[in-house]
């Protein structure tokens, strides 16, 4: 996943709470991925109107090949409306905003810049962050495999 999701290991994860009310949202939930076979059909000349539009839309975006079935991923659709707006330099980005609470854990990839790491730490010495694991990704001595070492541990909420 790593690899694939993490710009080859030089991004980060963030760990979220899981009872975090926004995965419950029925309308907004996480979703499981659906491995298939088949990519599913789409007539591209057909409106994506209505519920019959929707239900094709969502079969599309939440069907992946079964090739890809060991990532077991979750995914979930937001509404543009329901984000948080900023215009960049060349483009507009849409971003949802997180409680520091909900921050469990972040992790660093393998090949992580130290100028993004320090970053981080700096980020995460904030009191607001104080509960919050700082963990980092290395080689595993023998297999192909990712070690995770703890660099910060976390407060536990009663400790705060």
């Amino acid at each position: 996943m790593w690899g694939h999701y993490s710009c080859s290991q030089k991004g980060l994860v963030f760990g979220l709470a899981s009872d975090w009310e926004f995965f419950r949202e029925p309308t907004k939930g996480l979703r499981e991925i659906q491995y298939v076979r088949e990519r599913p059909e789409w007539d591209s000349v057909a409106p994506l109107k209505g519920e019959q539009g929707l239900r094709i839309f969502e079969k599309i975006i939440f069907s992946k090949n079964d090739d890809w079935a060991y990532e077991r991923e979750f995914r979930q659709l937001f509404e543009l409306k329901c984000l948080q707006k900023e215009s960049g330099k060349t483009e507009e980005c849409y971003y949802l905003p997180i409680p520091a609470a909900v921050v469990k854990c972040v992790i660093l990839g393998l090949r992580t810049p130290a100028e993004l790491e320090n970053e981080v730490r700096a980020i995460l010495s904030d009191e607001k962050f104080a509960h919050v694991s700082l963990w980092k990704a290395g080689l595993h001595e023998s297999r192909f495999a990712l070690n995770f070492r703890c660099i910060k541990q976390g407060r536990s909420p009663s400790e705060l």
